[in-house]
């Protein structure tokens, strides 16, 4: 008579997850958020500028939200981007020629 053997097969204990790969994913996605968030901030100051009065332009410190000081960026203007396309002189030329019309 032929002796089989016999095997037995023990599953492995699951490996814990370290630590490691988990602070690394977060410090990367941290990163990231912080790069894409520097790249949209000059995009969304000319569309909040767009959309200023004229006296909420300059104010110190700067308006970054409308609504930030009511007495001054009390509405939207939206009437600036129509009035940008009805402009009558062309674009640059007082840095070009050195003088105004």
């Amino acid at each position: 008579m032929a002796v089989r053997e016999i095997t037995t097969y023990v599953a492995a204990p699951p490996r814990s997850r370290s630590i490691t790969p988990v602070v690394l994913s977060i410090v990367k996605h941290v990163a990231l958020l912080t790069v894409g968030l520097t790249f949209l901030l000059p995009f969304w100051w000319m569309v909040a500028t767009s959309l200023k009065p004229n006296q909420a332009m300059f104010s110190i410190p700067p308006l970054l939200v409308p609504m930030q000081d009511p007495a001054l960026w009390n509405e939207l203007v939206w009437n600036n981007y129509p009035r940008s396309f009805t402009f009558t002189r062309p674009p640059f030329t007082v840095f070009t020629t050195g003088r105004e019309r």
